[in-house]
């Protein structure tokens, strides 16, 4: 039964690392093609009335 949960848990962290890999990627892909920083689409984002 422990073994089952640990299980989960490492099943778990799996999809959060890899979720958190295929946003990297789309992070970077992003920048490259709009040639804009990650700091000004989190502030473009938070303040959609400036755009």
């Amino acid at each position: 039964m422990i073994y089952l949960r640990r299980n989960q848990v490492f099943k778990f962290y799996d999809k959060i690392r890899s979720d958190l890999e295929a946003f990297q990627e789309a992070k970077l892909e992003y920048q490259q093609n709009q040639g804009v920083s990650w700091e000004d689409l989190k502030y473009q984002s938070s303040n959609p009335s400036k755009f």
